[in-house]
This record gives C-alpha cells, sequence and structure tokens, in this order.
C-alpha cells in the first residue's frame, strides 16, 4: 500500500460515513463500479499523488498507480465551490508531474495519461500543457487510448475542438488524436457519432499529410468521426485507398468507409459512386477495404427513398431495398 497513515485514515472514515467495506476501492477498480459523483474521494486520489512526490523530491524514481475516480469524477457545470478547489489541486499535481517527469518510471505513460484526461474532463488544461505534454509522449503510437470513463461533458469536447484550431503544432496534433479517442469509443451508442463542425475533417486530412508523423494514421481514423467533402476530395481519397499498403492504413481506411458522413446531398452522390467504384474494380483494392465498401453501399441504400416507382399494382410489401 502506497497510501500514509494519514490518508489510510481519511479513506477508512470515508467508507464508514457510507456503510461501505474497505473491500469496495478493489470493487471500484477491477469490479468497474467506477464512482463518479464523490468529490472527497478525488481529492483523495490527488492527495496520494502529491505525497509521493514530496517523499522523493530530490530523485523521483517511480509514479506509482495513479486511482481513476478524478478522471471518471463527473464535474458539474459551472463547479462548486468546493469543485474548484480539488480543480486548482489537479491543476497543480498535472504540472508538477510534467515537471518531474523525466525523472519518474511510467510504464506505457499510463498515469500521465489518467491525468490528462482527468485535467481536460476538469476543463483546466491551457496550450502550455498541451505542448509540454506532446514533447514526452509524441513518440508513443498508442497515446492516448481509448478513455475507459464515461460522459465526456460537452465542454470538454468544445475544448479540444478549439485546441485543434491552434497555429501550435503540437497542440493541435494532441488534441485531434484525443478528440477521435473520444469519438472512436463504441460503448455508450447513445452519444454522437459524429463531429458536426464540418472544418474538423478537413484538418485531420491536412495532419495526416505528413507521413513522418508517428500518429498520422490516426488522423485518418479520426476522418471517420467527421463530415466529409467526399465531392471535393474523394478522388485524391480514393487514390490513397487504392495505395494503402499496409494493413494498419487499410484499416484505418475501412473505418473512414464504414463510419464517416457527408456534409451535402452532392457529397452523398460523389461518396455512393466511390463506394461502386471500388466493387466495379474488384482485385485492384484490398478486400478489406472491398467489404467495407460493400457493408456502407448496402446501408447507403437502405437508406434511399425509393424514387418514380409505384408498388401499388404489385399488392406486395415490397422491402425498401
Amino acid at each position: 500500500m502506497f497510501l500514509d497513515s494519514e490518508i489510510l485514515r481519511e479513506s477508512k472514515e470515508w467508507l464508514k460515513e457510507r456503510d461501505l467495506s474497505e473491500k469496495t476501492f478493489k470493487m471500484c477498480r477491477y469490479g468497474k463500479r467506477i464512482v463518479t459523483d464523490d468529490l472527497k474521494l478525488a481529492r483523495l486520489s490527488l492527495e496520494s499523488v502529491a505525497r509521493q512526490l514530496e517523499e522523493e523530491q530530490k530523485e523521483i524514481k517511480m509514479l506509482k498507480t495513479i486511482q481513476p475516480e478524478i478522471a471518471s469524477y463527473r464535474w458539474h457545470e459551472p463547479k462548486t465551490g468546493k469543485e474548484l478547489a480539488v480543480a486548482k489541486k489537479l491543476e497543480q499535481t498535472f504540472e508538477r508531474v510534467m515537471s518531474e517527469y523525466p525523472n519518474l518510471i511510467d510504464s506505457k505513460h499510463q498515469q500521465i495519461e489518467t491525468l490528462y484526461w482527468s485535467a481536460l474532463k476538469a476543463g483546466i488544461i491551457e496550450e502550455k500543457d498541451m505542448v509540454k505534454l506532446y514533447e514526452f509522449i509524441h513518440t508513443d503510437p498508442h497515446f492516448p487510448s481509448t478513455p475507459w470513463f464515461h460522459e465526456e461533458s460537452k465542454s470538454t469536447r468544445s475544448m479540444l475542438v478549439k485546441m485543434l484550431q491552434s497555429d501550435r503544432l503540437e497542440v493541435s496534433r494532441l488534441a485531434a488524436v484525443s478528440l477521435s479517442a473520444i469519438y472512436r469509443r463504441t460503448l455508450f451508442p447513445h452519444e454522437p457519432k459524429r463531429i458536426e463542425d464540418i472544418w474538423v475533417g478537413e484538418k485531420y486530412w491536412k495532419l495526416a499529410q505528413d507521413k513522418k508523423d508517428i500518429w498520422h494514421l490516426k488522423y485518418i481514423e479520426g476522418m471517420a468521426c467527421c463530415q466529409l467533402k467526399w465531392a471535393e476530395h474523394g478522388q485524391k481519397w480514393l487514390k490513397t485507398i487504392k495505395e494503402a499498403n499496409t494493413a494498419e492504413a487499410r484499416r484505418a481506411w475501412c473505418k473512414v468507409i464504414e463510419e464517416s458522413g457527408y456534409c451535402e446531398a452532392e457529397d452523398r452522390d460523389a461518396f455512393f459512386h466511390l463506394l461502386l467504384h471500388i466493387l466495379e474494380l474488384g482485385d485492384a483494392f484490398a478486400k478489406s477495404i472491398r467489404f467495407a465498401a460493400l457493408r456502407r453501399l448496402d446501408e447507403i441504400v437502405s437508406e434511399m427513398e425509393p424514387v418514380g416507382f409505384d408498388e401499388r399494382p404489385l399488392n406486395l410489401p415490397l422491402s425498401r431495398r
């Protein structure tokens, strides 16, 4: 146990007040019963990090597990007075960890990622923090992972969209992969599946042009969350899809084919003909691409209203397909 006696005492008091057993923390962590509305528990998890940092001021060798309660906490909008105090503590903790990060051992950046999502949800992260974080994680192709917590606020999404427009390349890149990570999650189908701002898809495509960027395929995947201008860009995208020569690249484009939207009727028509073209050329495209095109084509056709056909004389309950 890495908590000191004071934090342990407060934890036991918290459990006693709620008539819970000491197994509750384990149930929260491994039974996926994450507490989302207890500010005191969120504060305790921050204090445990602060104690670790204070105890090894001269040479911090290891940052032990950060509890997920702070990342899963559901903040009010606007924040209450107590929440503002905890948010300030979170801001200070995040900045302190990043300042000490070169001396910390953080396997797969798991701990800094928890603090990052926490800061995003609390709305206390700034561009300078994004730049500093990018310095540490920009060579990690898996950062950030899809967030396991739920109910990110609209303000979190809005914050990332705003940062996507930043003149700082580090900020826009990190915002891009973070925003797509949120939308890629499929555990909660009631959440919005696509980003409404049309310019976002253009931004993802622009970022994806830098093949040296380790996240360039993540930007392609990000396009799957967008409304795309197929009439304007369809032919260049078709060429790129055809030339995709790795399983990862084809997988990213399959997501775009199966999940992306279209802006206007002309974009839907252009996309429709692009899918037909992929199927007509057969082996010129990878099998996974053809299957993705077939699935999406079936979906689009099922949504189309029949035009110029009167089924009444047939006296049959014809399918809309």
